[in-house]
């Protein structure tokens, strides 16, 4: 089970006179999480011995069970197994804005702001000597500008900046599941900056736009085993992804009543060096004379495409009727796989494992009928009209080798992967008053 209780608040005061907007406001939330287990079903048995509860020395027999249904008694007041903890963080921030607009020839703005988190956890199961955790907190922030200039009513330029502190998960702070805090824990920090040109007339809008973000201190935990066998933990604190890429929209009317989109975009998005641990025993003691490292060096990084592009175009043929088609293609696209999994233990690990790329045709068709004061819409639209078979997804990165039994697009057969939709359709009416 995994209920919770979120409380908050949000207010928002914007102010605007002459060329200027100022604006701020404040965040406050408050979170408690239960994490337990229940019985669901005795599966033809009399009763359950439950051992996970280290408060009683000769475990616990349940023969009451809970059932799953959302919304009704999740067992918060009955007999619970296995483990029964529960998580606090409590968020308070505050947040400003200052913009500055000079006659359509150029714009600023700053944003910024900054808050405390605290954590705290307790554990009725795991520590009975240890029950409720120390208060942690963390202060985090960020700070955001930007500037943009028109050259003409055609040309622009504009430059983006921006730095993020942003405080651990709950599962930093509190590591293996236990109460001790963390005294490593660090804000994760992202530091991002985007250049861009843009050109607009009547019947074409082009933009461009370089980016790079850093995504740094990231923190991961993995199962380790050291000294003759023994097992423990190790903590990664200090893992970094680095995004780069090249954007390109375009937007053109060449003749009325009809549109042409088109978009590019080619990134390289990977970690960027080999990271070393600290190790810990089954009771998180630190081990001074054990370590780790997981070999990420230039490991691409996975879960979405890093080459797309997609072109479509949309013809009205009389008033209130259209139809449109469009093209996308997706490639450099690699398995959604956790940094800290145990293959990247091993310096000859084999990096990311890259998909096949695949193309995606789709197409509709509309017709709005007008009256006076009111119009009814009535749209076609069909996904994939090609019935191309493709994988989306892999939740594993298996790359062949000697123990491959077959392979599909290329494939390990071992991995497990989503497949992409085929061919499907939605038909929509909607009436505007």
């Amino acid at each position: 089970m995994n209920s919770h209780n979120w409380y908050g608040a949000i207010s928002k005061l914007k102010y605007e006179k002459g060329n200027w907007t100022i604006g701020g406001g404040v965040d406050l939330r408050t979170y408690r999480g239960y994490h337990y287990r229940v019985l669901n079903d005795l599966l033809g048995l009399d009763a359950y011995v439950s051992t996970g509860n280290e408060n009683l020395t000769d475990g616990l027999i349940l023969t009451e069970t809970i059932d799953a249904e959302p919304f009704r008694q999740t067992g918060i007041d009955s007999d619970k197994i296995n483990y029964y903890n529960i998580g606090l963080v409590k968020w308070a921030s505050f947040n400003g804005l200052f913009e500055y607009k000079e006659d359509d020839k150029y714009s600023a703005i700053l944003q910024y702001g900054i808050s405390n988190q605290n954590y705290q956890r307790i554990d009725y199961f795991d520590e009975p000597n240890n029950v409720e955790s120390d208060d942690e907190n963390k202060i985090g922030g960020y700070v955001k500008g930007g500037f943009n200039y028109n050259f003409d009513d055609q040309h622009n330029a504009f430059f983006n900046a921006g730095y993020i502190s942003r405080q651990p998960f709950f599962d930093a702070i509190f590591p293996n599941f236990a109460n001790a805090v963390n005294e490593d824990a660090e804000n994760e920090s992202i530091t991002s900056f985007e250049v861009g040109y843009g050109y607009t007339t009547s019947t074409l809008n082009v933009r461009l736009n370089f980016y790079n973000t850093l995504w740094s201190d990231r923190f991961f935990t993995t199962g380790f085993d050291f000294l003759n066998g023994q097992s423990g933990t190790a903590q990664f604190s200090n893992v970094e992804q680095l995004h780069q890429g090249l954007e390109l929209e375009v937007f053109a009317k060449p003749i009325p009543g009809l549109q042409i989109d088109g978009m590019l975009s080619v990134g390289n998005w990977r970690y960027r060096d080999d990271v070393n641990s600290r190790v810990f025993d089954e009771n998180n003691n630190f081990v001074p004379d054990a370590s780790a490292t997981l070999f990420l060096e230039d490991v691409k990084v996975g879960d979405a495409a890093q080459t797309t592009a997609a072109l479509s175009a949309d013809y009205q043929i009389t008033e209130g009727l259209s139809i449109d088609a469009g093209a996308r293609y997706f490639d450099n696209l690699y398995a959604d796989f956790a940094p800290n999994d145990e293959e990247f233990l091993n310096e000859d690990n084999k990096g990311a494992l890259k998909l096949p790329s695949y193309t995606v045709v789709d197409a509709g068709v509309d017709y709005r009928f007008n009256f006076d004061q009111s119009d009814l819409f009535l749209r076609l639209n069909v996904n994939n009209v090609f019935d191309e078979e493709y994988i989306s997804e892999s939740n594993t990165n298996i790359h062949t080798d000697a123990d491959t039994q077959g392979t599909t697009q290329g494939i390990d057969n071992r991995n497990y992967v989503w497949w992409g939709f085929g061919t499907t359709w939605n038909l929509s009416l909607s009436y505007n008053f």
